[in-house]
């Protein structure tokens, strides 16, 4: 048989024979592995990252005592809530992945909801830091800026429900708090009482000690009457120089400048009587005894002397006030009102509805009341009696302020003075008034 070689001239002529077939397969064979290529490369993962600092955990009987404690088991109970369900319902509302005003129970209903919290969860993870109670949470996604801004988001609704939570434990610990002392205030009473039982039924209160002590005050509180009853009646006389137009001494001025008048000295045995009272109920009972306490409110009543003042006005009352909880001088402003008195009054408007608070029981009982307007506090407190007296000072006009709290008051008997606030009960009621027709 012939046989042929093929040389370097036979190839090109074969592959300008087939140039074309040669072009088309490179071009397909090229373009394939680029849109393979294309296909199969990885794409990029971006991961964001933020921390927050956990607060100790504090249990109602530590805060009861003043401590609190840290522990690690609290701590990974925080990495969980971290990404919990509650936290991603309300990081998600931020991202606007989820309708704002959506509930949690509906959220729960919806599949595709759902699917948008589980997304989101699965794209952050929680961890603790070793030796440090602090959370890094972290946010994975394809786009860096939303990883980001997902991991900032996430890391401020935990820090809202972590505050949110602690505000319910202090108000729980506070309530157990209250109870408990209230029981063992209970508790000392009773003991009080049956202590004094006792003393009573076992002879062991010193009655000729006690009447010995109370037998000298007597004589000395005696010997003060028959003072006051010589300076009176030298008063008296003096007063009746004057009526008749003659001229009094000099000790007769000094002594109408200097001495005590017949409503002092009433005044004063009152005084005197209800220190006995006071000093006697200490021999037995101790100072936060009711009793003593109740002799104690006696000495220094402002609450009554307000209430009296009050009552006496003839013509108007203007009342502006940071709160009003105390039912008494509720009760005496509303007793003004219907007895014809003109009454005015402002509070502010943040303690109008408050537990506690008269102010819808003046409005329903026809009294002129506003809250106030200004859209800071309105902290005065301060009462306006005929154009003529005002009652201020720190004393909010409530029980705390009355019973508890260290508290002033200034009664000021002065039409000069209480014209300037006037002025100013005009100047926060008009701004109440137009704050209330605006709405």
């Amino acid at each position: 048989m012939p046989s042929y070689e093929l040389n370097v001239r036979d190839y090109w002529r074969i592959i300008q024979k087939r140039r074309w077939s040669i072009i088309v397969m490179t071009v397909l064979v090229a373009a394939f592995t680029l849109v393979l290529t294309w296909k199969q490369k990885p794409i990029p993962i971006y991961q964001a990252f933020a921390s927050v600092r956990v607060e100790p955990a504090m249990k109602g009987s530590a805060l009861a005592f003043g401590g609190s404690f840290y522990s690690t088991a609290s701590l990974d109970t925080e990495v969980y809530i971290a990404t919990s369900f509650p936290v991603m319902v309300a990081a998600a509302k931020q991202l606007g992945l989820l309708p704002e005003s959506i509930s949690e129970q509906e959220v729960h209903q919806n599949n595709d909801y759902l699917q948008v919290i589980e997304d989101l969860r699965a794209s952050m993870a929680a961890e603790k830091e070793e030796f440090a109670n602090i959370i890094n949470i972290t946010a994975t996604m394809a786009d860096p800026e939303l990883a980001q801004r997902t991991a900032n988001v996430v890391v401020e609704a935990y820090r809202k429900y972590n505050i949110a939570t602690k505000n319910r434990q202090v108000h729980d610990a506070r309530v157990f708090v209250e109870e408990r002392l209230a029981k063992l205030r209970a508790e000392l009473r009773e003991a009080e009482d049956r202590l004094q039982a006792f003393k009573e039924k076992g002879g062991f209160i010193r009655i000729d000690y006690q009447s010995a002590r109370m037998l000298d005050k007597q004589m000395k509180m005696e010997e003060q009457l028959e003072g006051l009853n010589a300076r009176i009646a030298e008063a008296e006389a003096n007063i009746v120089l004057l009526r008749s137009d003659r001229t009094l001494t000099q000790d007769s001025i000094v002594s109408l400048r200097d001495k005590s008048v017949s409503t002092i000295a009433s005044l004063n045995r009152r005084l005197v009587n209800l220190h006995i009272k006071y000093d006697t109920l200490l021999e037995t009972y101790l100072p936060e005894h009711p009793k003593v306490k109740a002799v104690r409110a006696e000495l220094i009543n402002t609450r009554d002397r307000i209430i009296d003042l009050i009552e006496e006005a003839d013509n108007s009352v203007l009342f502006m006030s940071f709160v009003l909880t105390d039912n008494d001088i509720a009760k005496a402003i509303i007793t003004q009102h219907r007895a014809g008195v003109r009454v005015a009054s402002v509070i502010e408007s943040r303690n109008t509805a408050d537990a506690g608070s008269d102010f819808e029981a003046l409005r329903q009982a026809g009294v002129d009341v506003l809250a106030d307007g200004n859209p800071y506090l309105l902290h005065h407190k301060i009462i306006i009696l005929d154009g003529s007296i005002v009652i201020t000072g720190s004393y909010n006009f409530s029980a705390s302020a009355a019973d508890n709290n260290d508290e002033n008051v200034l009664i000021l008997h002065s039409p000069e003075v209480a014209v300037r606030y006037v002025e100013e009960f005009n100047r926060v009621y008009s701004t109440a008034e137009a704050a209330a027709a605006g709405n």
